[in-house]
């Protein structure tokens, strides 16, 4: 989100992000497979899998959003106004359909966000949520620079991951 996003982070989440969506950490999540599970409510599962991934990439956006305060909505907006253009790669389908890519979006710090229940760097460092885009729900996650050390953001960054992978909503 801009070219002002924490150096160190923009030079290594990248190395992050392609180590763990190969790594057993990936793997321990198939308990979470839906495959022939219905669900709590009777209804057929999601046919999930949960499978190794590929980091596709970082992107620097330039949002036509430019406030430092936003909402959940603002982010989710600029998501599809960035995919419809371009600046982003559209999402991977799999081959029922499914959309199969997650949208990690890291804040500069300075920056403050509602996510319709929170505060950032009050009460979460980060988020994830999903919006219908062509008729398919598109994961993203949010992560807000409160300061932390590298660590502690990849911390929050492979929760958000773990959680969008096992439950986009």
């Amino acid at each position: 989100w801009t070219s002002a996003v924490d150096p160190t982070l923009q030079a290594q989440i990248g190395g992050f992000y392609g180590t763990i969506v190969k790594s057993s950490f990936v793997d321990w999540m198939t308990e979470y497979d839906t495959i022939g599970i219905a669900g709590q409510d009777g209804q057929p599962g999601s046919n999930q899998h949960i499978g190794r991934g590929t980091y596709v990439g970082s992107f620097t956006i330039t949002p036509a959003n430019a406030s430092t305060s936003l909402q959940d909505t603002d982010i989710s907006t600029e998501l599809v106004a960035q995919i419809q253009s371009g600046a982003l790669p559209p999402p991977a389908l799999d081959e029922a359909g499914n959309v199969n890519s997650l949208y990690m979006f890291d804040f500069p710090s300075g920056y403050a966000i509602n996510d319709g229940g929170g505060n950032s760097c009050v009460d979460f460092d980060g988020y994830h949520n999903s919006i219908a885009i062509g008729g398919a729900d598109v994961p993203y996650a949010v992560h807000v620079d409160c300061g932390d050390t590298f660590e502690i953001k990849t911390l929050v960054h492979s929760h958000e991951l773990a959680e969008a992978m096992t439950d986009t909503e």
